[in-house]
């Protein structure tokens, strides 16, 4: 049984996966948070992304509810952190370039991801 603490941080991160929706589909998000969902993306298994849900069993979770919210996952299938500032994402870009080309290339051409 989870704890109320647990459940309200759940809650918490539904509404802001699904206030996060809403903004990128309006073009409204900034920049550096549409990348990491991006990024994110690339991280998921296809199976978890073709049923638009978490396949693992202790989650389950709607990729939106996922994807778009700050929260963490562990999971060993996507391994991805919480949302990084603006200066931290550009940072880590800019270690990886060949990721910057993709991420960059894909919200250039408009391309949606849910």
């Amino acid at each position: 049984m989870s704890s109320l603490k647990e459940r309200v941080k759940n809650v918490y991160y539904f509404l802001q996966g699904n206030i996060n929706y809403f903004l990128y589909y309006r073009d409204l998000l900034p920049l550096h948070i549409k990348e990491q969902i991006h990024y994110r993306v690339a991280k998921i298994r296809s199976e978890c992304f073709q049923a638009n849900q978490c396949l693992n069993k202790s989650c389950g979770c709607h990729l939106v509810k996922v994807l778009m919210s700050n929260k963490l996952c562990i999971k060993e299938s996507c391994k991805y952190t919480k949302f990084k500032s603006k200066r931290k994402w550009e940072k880590l870009l800019n270690i990886n370039k060949v990721w910057t080309k993709k991420i960059k290339e894909q919200i250039t051409l408009g391309k949606r991801l849910l």
